[in-house]
């Protein structure tokens, strides 16, 4: 049972519901499982649109009333609607079944079709269902005078008659709209578990009336409505017939304006079948010159023959070179009439297990003709003409037994073969990325195979399988790999592919601990080379064009300050090649006065003067000496004489050429020299030295070292 609250459960309300709950034994849950915020954005969504109140989704409650029968559910209703904030309370079916057999349950007739369904004396529509063809999007007009599209068979499909037009009542008195039930059956009753199933089970039915109150008998204008309202490459059925020259029944050909709406029809993209009619007229007799004389409608006209699979022409069936193909005129099983069952009386269960004569027949041939169209525009994208699906049906027909000419009998497997066949998966594919080694090429594959899905494979030239959007080759050179398309349809199609794959260079990243740096310091790099692991790669260090090391590591020393060209070099060994440079700063360092040694004690006595000097660069140094008395000399090591005792500072300069400048002092006493009678002899005294840099200093031609 279902229950609608309006507004809140009143406190004393709330309690009586829940004494009368608890008595029955009932419980609640909201109808609607949605978020509450989700319920409140539809209802104003639909309301805002509309213009119109919305119900309140929220309030709609299930009552489980667990093993309660019909008059319980009734009675406990009745209790709830005595509350006054229950809007609704009603009994509800909360599973019913899906649309389809109207009770009480058909049974299931489908074995008694195998004589114009199967392969062996039917159509093998089963061959085209299996590939998944079952004329989905296409629809059939079928003209003649009446249907019951109440039919249970028809509740899954999206049968259809003729807008504006009634049919007659007599019609239905006649039961003639039996007749268009059993041919709509034939071909497409749904394909349930009950009842029967039509050869093209999914395609539209239309129904266009012969003959109405408004119009009267409308053959033509029934065939030219069908063609208004229909696409090119959709079926009209004449299930029709009329009174020939020769005095029995014909195809409705045989009447001028339905030949002329037929040819019309065709021209415009229709593929048009008729009956042949149950007169057992021959169409190539004298009577029917004048009908021959008129040429080819382009419609397929279909013959009777045994439901077997002698496939003979049966007595009553017009015959004749005209005669394309034939279908079962005997003992059909379909939708109608109710010879075979009459489910509880109901005339929406009836069914037929004795729909005879060329009206049997055509429905099945429009089937094998569905389903073929049905395959092709899957395939090629447009729709068979009329005259096309007629010579394919002959041509792959099962040929006709003894009698006169009624053509053969349609073999769908066969004639999807021809299609099939006829429209080969085609395969184009080419390299559209540079192909190197380590990196995924990417292929563009340009494939034909209409509206079919397709799978499609790639291989390497030992079988192996690849990953279409990751084909990585690990190494340069020449490399074969397949690629396989294929469908449901057992269609294959395959390309060899010559793929030239370069050579991808190394890349390289180099780390450097400076790019600054004194004279004699140490420096050291770090290179990182990347490359596909099927590749070696040797790495070279050089200093102004002379390699100075190899491999990742480099340490080294740079004795002489200027501006110096670095450049790294991965090679692996199929040429390929990365280097990076960059450019190595040195700054002049100036020489370093280490220690001076000096002789001179006494005043004229010469002395020694020597100056322990170094050079972190590749320098030539000059050494200057002031003696503090105004003299002056050059070199490492030097003489000197003072003239008179005293206390005198002695300077030395170290410089080098790139501008780089040392000086040190120290601070010495020169003794006066003793007379004869006696005396003493003055001692040298030093005093700290001192450096500084970037000092002038007199021109210096004493040359220290050079290396």
């Amino acid at each position: 049972g279902m229950i609608r609250f309006v507004g809140q459960v009143p406190g004393d309300a709330a309690a009586r519901l829940d004494a009368l709950s608890e008595e029955w034994g009932a419980a609640y849950h909201p109808l609607i499982q949605l978020p509450a915020q989700a319920l409140e954005s539809i209802e104003r969504r639909a309301a805002e649109r509309s213009g119109r109140a919305q119900p309140d989704f929220a309030g709609m409650m299930v009552v489980d009333l667990p093993g309660a029968d019909a008059g319980e559910l009734e009675a406990f209703g009745e209790a709830l609607q005595g509350f006054a904030f229950v809007e609704r309370a009603y009994i509800e079916v909360t599973t019913p079944p899906p649309p389809g057999d109207i009770a009480p349950t058909t049974s299931d007739y489908t074995a008694y079709q195998d004589l114009y369904i199967e392969d062996d004396s039917g159509i093998d529509a089963p061959y085209a269902w299996d590939l998944g063809f079952t004329g989905e999007g296409l629809i059939v007009a079928d003209v003649e005078y009446g249907w019951n599209p109440d039919h249970e068979e028809f509740n899954d499909t999206d049968a259809y008659l003729e807008a504006g037009q009634t049919i007659p009542a007599w019609v239905f008195d006649n039961n003639w709209d039996a007749h268009g039930t059993a041919v709509w059956g034939e071909m497409g009753a749904s394909d349930g578990t009950y009842g029967v199933t039509g050869a093209s089970y999914d395609v539209q039915l239309g129904g266009y009336p012969e003959w109405t109150d408004t119009s009267g008998s409308r053959r033509a204008a029934a065939i030219l409505s069908a063609v208004s309202d229909l696409s090119s490459g959709n079926f009209i059925l004449l299930e029709m017939q009329i009174t020939g020259p020769g005095g029995g029944y014909g195809p409705a050909e045989l009447s001028p304006n339905v030949w002329d709406a037929t040819r019309t029809a065709v021209d415009a993209g229709m593929v048009v079948v008729s009956a042949a009619g149950n007169g057992g007229q021959n169409l190539d007799s004298a009577p029917y010159e004048d009908y021959r004389s008129w040429g080819d409608s382009g419609a397929i006209i279909v013959g009777a023959g045994s439901p077997d699979n002698r496939r003979d022409r049966l007595s009553y069936s017009t015959y004749g070179t005209r005669v394309d193909v034939q279908g079962i005129g005997f003992n059909v099983t379909t939708t109608g009439y109710g010879y075979l069952d009459e489910v509880n009386g109901d005339k929406n269960q009836r069914y037929t297990a004795s729909f005879s004569g060329t009206s049997s027949s055509s429905p099945i041939v429009t089937s094998a003709g569905i389903l073929i169209q049905d395959l092709v525009i899957a395939l090629t994208g447009k729709p068979l003409e009329s005259e096309e699906i007629r010579e394919l049906l002959i041509e792959t027909g099962r040929a006709q037994g003894s009698g006169t000419e009624i053509g053969p009998r349609p073999d769908v497997g066969a004639a999807f073969q021809v299609v099939i066949d006829d429209n080969p998966i085609s395969i184009t594919s080419e390299v559209v990325s540079e192909a190197v080694e380590g990196v995924p090429v990417v292929f563009y594959t340009d494939i034909e195979a209409g509206a079919m899905e397709v799978t499609v494979e790639w291989r390497d030239a030992a079988g192996e399988p690849l990953e279409p959007d990751n084909i990585v080759f690990p190494d340069n050179g020449t490399y074969e790999v397949e690629v396989t398309v294929s469908d449901d349809l057992e269609r294959t199609a395959s390309q060899t592919l010559s793929v030239e794959v370069a050579n991808l260079p190394p890349t390289l990243v180099v780390d450097v601990s400076t790019t600054v740096l004194n004279e004699g310091d140490s420096f050291e790099g770090v290179a990182d080379a990347v490359d596909v692991p099927a590749d070696n790669v040797d790495i070279f260090w050089s200093l102004d064009g002379v390699q100075v090391g190899t491999g990742e590591n480099v340490q080294l020393s740079v004795i002489d300050d200027g501006a110096y060209s670095l450049t790294v070099r991965a090679a692996d060994q199929d040429g390929g090649e990365a280097t990076e440079s960059l450019t190595l700063t040195v700054e002049n360092v100036p020489p370093s006065i280490d220690g001076i040694d000096i002789t001179a004690e006494t005043e004229r006595v010469a002395g020694s003067f020597t100056a322990s000097v170094s050079d972190p660069g590749d320098d030539t140094v000059f050494i200057g000496w002031d003696f503090g008395d105004g003299e002056a000399g050059e070199g490492e090591t030097v003489t000197h004489t003072y003239a008179a005792a005293g206390s005198y500072t002695v300077t030395v300069t170290a410089s080098d050429e790139d501008g780089g400048i040392s000086i040190r002092e120290q601070v010495i006493d020169i003794a006066a020299t003793p007379d004869e009678g006696g005396g003493s002899v003055g001692c040298a005294v030093a005093s700290p030295a001192r450096s500084v840099w970037g000092l002038a200093l007199l021109v210096l031609v004493g040359l220290r070292r050079r290396r």
